[in-house]
């Protein structure tokens, strides 16, 4: 979906943000997940801005994905 948006002339994405589902992911998954999207923007997308939403329900877990 990134690689799409990228070529059809977006700038950007945010990942996991507010309105989505993040909750619905453990923080394991979110992780694993957000690592490989800046992978992948790193080799096939350079200049495509990434932001990921790191707010979870407790402290440690968002504290633990903003690190």
């Amino acid at each position: 979906m990134l690689r799409h948006l990228h070529a059809t002339g977006c700038h950007g994405a945010v990942v996991f943000g507010t309105t989505g589902e993040a909750s619905s992911f453990s923080t394991a998954m979110r992780l694993g997940f957000a690592r490989e999207v800046l992978r992948t923007r790193a080799r096939d997308m350079p200049g495509f801005g990434i932001v990921v939403g790191t707010g979870c329900t407790n402290l440690d877990d968002t504290v633990a994905l903003t690190r």
